[in-house]
């Protein structure tokens, strides 16, 4: 892949994560936008797979996250993202990203509801009042429901750089 395309995927990936983490939604406009420039870099900066490897990543990514996206264990915006993701790494790397993204998303999981006990606690409070509601539960945990709420694009878009850069498992 082309420096330049490596930016503008990043870019890409960047504007999901802050808009995941601001509004809690990807817009349509950031997943189009990928697609198009996925498809750039494929007919444009001769892509070293073929064709149907990408789109085959883009439905395999979409295909992955379908049934937590149906129980409601993930939004439409990260099933979309891990589409476009699809569409720019091809399929042996979106497997590599959904498995490392499901580690990474775990583990955050985890230290927001340990944040979260710990924040429940008056003494824990006092002292890392400001670190523990900003890091581990500000706006991550639903008082209706009483769950955790992790925005998944974060996970997601950690781990694609990591593909990226390092490769993966498979």
């Amino acid at each position: 892949m082309d420096n330049i395309m490596i930016c503008t995927f990043l870019v890409i990936i960047t504007l999901a994560i802050i808009s995941d983490l601001r509004e809690r939604r990807i817009p349509n406009v950031i997943i189009l936008v990928g697609i198009f420039f996925a498809f750039i870099n494929i007919i444009l900066f001769n892509a070293p797979l073929p064709l149907g490897q990408y789109l085959l990543g883009f439905v395999l990514g979409i295909a992955l996250l379908i049934v937590p996206f149906i129980f409601r264990g993930i939004g439409a915006g990260d099933v979309k993202l891990l589409g476009v993701i699809g569409l720019w790494l091809g399929t042996k790397d979106v497997l590599n990203v959904v498995i490392y993204s499901a580690l990474i998303g775990g583990c955050w999981a985890i230290l927001k509801l340990v944040g979260y006990r710990l924040h429940k606690y008056k003494n824990v409070k006092a002292v890392s009042s400001a670190f523990v509601n900003s890091v581990f539960t500000k706006n991550f945990i639903s008082e209706d429901e009483k769950k955790i709420d992790v925005p998944y694009a974060v996970p997601l878009g950690v781990a694609t750089v990591w593909v990226l850069f390092y490769g993966g498992l498979l």
